[in-house]
């Protein structure tokens, strides 16, 4: 499994099951420059409710020279509400997608498999943790690997978590916790990342 994570340090020691989140509000292209050999993932910043049209076309253009290493871009979505999420990968997906990138639909509370985009590439399994630790989230994480979909979950910040979702199957996931000291925080995720192979996981 990748683990992407929003920081922006020496990264020159860490294993390569790390991976790089960028988002409108930071995405810094030196990063994503310096570790050349890293993927990474976009996000839109619609879970803290700062989504802005610009400033997500704005990170689009400005990372494009590292397209080819971009796993996902995450189509805007709302929180919570999988009707409303549906509409906006409508309006957004070919425009990411003109740009050179993969978008990611967010599954969200109530998204029913069977109407998940049939073209869609990448499932971002979001959300309220209740939708996310349940059954709906179960059911998508499915249809996802059926369909041979890469499988991603948001906010894994634990190593129950980690094995939890592991044990589902799901390529890549994301967290904060390793920004509250990384080194420590690493080493607790190393020994659950570290128990499934890297094969397989580029795009």
């Amino acid at each position: 499994m990748l683990y992407f994570v929003n920081w922006d340090g020496d990264m020159s020691k860490w294993p390569a099951w790390y991976g790089l989140l960028r988002s409108p509000r930071k995405y810094w292209p030196g990063m994503v420059k310096r570790e050349a050999h890293r993927l990474w993932c976009g996000d839109n910043d619609a879970f803290h409710g700062l989504f802005s049209p610009d400033a997500f076309l704005g990170m689009l253009d400005k990372m494009r020279p590292y397209a080819d290493r971009c796993v996902f871009v995450a189509c805007p979505d709302v929180v919570g509400d999988c009707a409303a999420t549906l509409e906006l990968w409508c309006e957004w997906a070919g425009q990411i997608m003109d740009e050179g990138y993969v978008p990611a639909f967010v599954c969200q509370d109530g998204q029913d498999p069977e109407t998940i985009p049939a073209v869609a590439e990448v499932l971002f399994i979001g959300g309220s943790t209740e939708f996310k630790m349940g059954a709906g989230a179960r059911a998508c994480i499915a249809e996802g690997k059926k369909r041979v979909a890469w499988v991603h979950v948001g906010r894994v910040n634990s190593q129950r978590r980690l094995a939890y979702f592991s044990s589902l199957g799901v390529d890549s996931s994301d967290g904060t916790t390793i920004n509250r000291g990384p080194e420590v925080k690493r080493r607790l995720l190393d020994s659950q990342l570290n128990q499934r192979s890297l094969q397989g996981t580029t795009r």
